[in-house]
């Protein structure tokens, strides 16, 4: 493979963000070890300082796993893993609702943007997303309450044609996860316990955002999410 020289600008974010496409396209695989800092400086054209630096800022995003007296290993190709990392070190009970703002606010979004972009063929996906959420309320089966849940949303956030949102909404789910559980929100729709939300009140917001997005409705789809806010406790 050809590795075009690097220009004198930024270089370090340029051997980075070069380095990290080879990643996440696959040129580099999962496990494999990549060239040695010197080997990349000659075929980057740029000094093994620069390559250090963007191997430092690879590793501390999870992407590789430097081992000294070894080499560096590529150690994930998912933005998805990096982001989960990086979770680790910034989320805290006290900022629970900092990270349910910024969820809010990119699924809004990607809310607005499926409203602008849906076809005909996702509204019909969505409508089988629904149905399954419908019937795993009826079966109260938690698991497949939170499964089907998190499908129906993921799929609203497929449609609005964006990589990015989804990346970032699995983020702030995987964050927000712990809080749903320990809160007993997740469970609150099972028959048998203490805190039942009935049929209607769990579905219809759905059903509405559904509607929403049908009919291109802006102000349907915000109402819409305001009530699934409302059962999920973060409103």
């Amino acid at each position: 493979m050809n590795i075009q020289n690097i220009k004198k600008e930024k270089i370090t974010d340029q051997v980075f963000n070069t380095m990290k496409s080879m990643i996440l396209d696959g040129t580099w695989p999962v496990g494999e070890k990549i060239p040695s800092e010197a080997a990349l400086a000659a075929q980057f054209g740029v000094s093994k300082m620069s390559v250090h630096a963007a191997l430092q800022k690879m590793e501390a995003l999870g992407l590789v796993d430097i081992r000294v007296g070894s080499g560096t290993y590529v150690k994930t190709n998912s933005l998805a893993d990096c982001f989960a990392k990086l979770s680790q070190a910034v989320f805290t009970d006290h900022n629970v609702q900092q990270v349910a703002e910024l969820r809010r606010a990119i699924e809004l979004e990607a809310v607005y943007l499926a409203i602008d972009r849906r076809t005909e063929e996702q509204l019909e996906e969505l409508r089988a997303c629904y149905q399954q959420f419908l019937y795993a309320v009826r079966t109260g089966d938690m698991e497949e309450i939170k499964a089907t849940d998190l499908a129906f949303h993921r799929y609203v956030i497929r449609m609005a044609g964006n990589d990015l949102f989804e990346v970032l909404y699995d983020f702030c789910y995987s964050l927000l996860e712990p809080f749903f559980i320990a809160s007993g929100k997740i469970g609150e729709a099972l028959p048998g316990r203490e805190n039942i939300v009935d049929e209607q009140r769990m579905c219809d917001p759905h059903y509405q955002m559904l509607e929403a997005i049908e009919t291109r409705s802006r102000a349907k789809a915000e109402q819409a999410y305001q009530a699934m806010l409302s059962i999920s406790g973060l409103l």
